[in-house]
């Protein structure tokens, strides 16, 4: 990584650009054949990697398309290649979102972590967890951008699951007919339902974040008791 946090690949006429075709065509001199073996090998990297990875032209236009990219959208090489793909296939929502992370990529300003729905052939939702920089020619030129991508969507579900949860968990809580309360490790409350209410007349917005054992509605002779309970 640079200090612009850009990835670059370090060696004598090697970095033509970051994640592109890494061929000796690519380049205006014959590579020794080292260079060339490693260029080979980094481009086997990543057309074999568990990562969506691509990249794209000065124009947005996919130039790499990596195997994963394929499996995870369903669309091949032949589909994208050329095209304004990510835009097309993005909700309507996103794009702009995607275009500000492209145009500052072009301007030499990498994003990390930004959270893209993508939807694949058959149209099924894929959440990607992506990471896109610029690719600089061997002058540091920059030529286009190119990304990183996690499928997240399980992670989503589960994460959306959790919420689902929560949400059954605090209903039955705050409907419960018995009176239902909590403290952190400080001592502060920070549950208290609906019948607990009822019964102290104290709302939740009075006593959340009070001092259990200071609260005024526990009798001074009980205090000491629910301290040591609390304890």
């Amino acid at each position: 990584l640079n200090e612009s946090g850009e990835m670059i690949l370090v060696g004598p006429e090697v970095s033509k650009d970051l994640i592109g075709q890494f061929r000796s065509s690519d380049f205006p001199h014959p590579l020794p054949s080292a260079c060339s073996s490693l260029a080979a090998e980094v481009d086997d990297l990543f057309e074999n990697a568990n990562l969506l990875i691509f990249s794209m032209d000065a124009q947005g236009l996919i130039n790499k398309w990596n195997r994963a990219s394929v499996e995870m959208t369903q669309y091949s090489q032949g589909e994208v290649m050329g095209k304004d793909f990510l835009i097309e296939h993005v909700a309507l929502e996103n794009r702009d979102s995607l275009r500000q992370v492209v145009d500052k990529a072009m301007q030499g300003k990498g994003t990390a972590n930004f959270e893209l729905p993508l939807f694949t052939k058959d149209g099924q939702r894929v959440d990607l967890l992506l990471s896109v920089t610029a690719r600089r020619d061997t002058a540091g030129n920059i030529v286009g951008v190119a990304g990183m991508g996690q499928d997240i969507t399980e992670r989503k579900l589960a994460e959306a699951e959790l919420r689902r949860v929560a949400a059954d968990m605090r209903a039955l809580i705050d409907s419960a007919n018995a009176p239902v309360f909590g403290i952190d490790n400080h001592g502060l409350v920070n549950e208290w339902n609906d019948k607990i209410t009822e019964i102290t007349m104290y709302t939740k917005e009075e006593i959340m974040g009070r001092n259990l054992d200071l609260a005024d509605w526990i009798s001074p002779e009980c205090k000491e008791a629910v301290k040591k309970v609390l304890d």
